[in-house]
């Protein structure tokens, strides 16, 4: 679990360089390395079972700002909590 934690800190970090030109879209990322984007999380995860990840090693998310992610974050709390 630490190894997502740490890549989401360097998806974090990075995340105005990786989402630049790719708004929108789904990246994968694994070993602090930007695998791919992806239209939609769908091809992401087949992108990341023909790069054969396993559950763990890799990280998907979507290229929003950090404020973006943010809202994201707290509306999925509020309609789920």
């Amino acid at each position: 679990m630490d190894k997502l934690k740490d890549l989401y800190l360097w998806f974090d970090k990075n995340r105005d360089r990786i989402i630049e030109g790719h708004e929108n879209k789904f990246v994968l990322l694994a070993n602090d390395t930007v695998i791919d984007y992806y239209p939609n999380m769908e091809a992401a995860l087949t992108g990341a079972q023909k790069n054969n990840f396993k559950v763990g090693s890799f990280l998907i998310q979507r290229c929003i700002t950090k404020e973006d992610d943010t809202l994201v974050y707290h509306n999925m709390a509020v309609t789920f909590g």
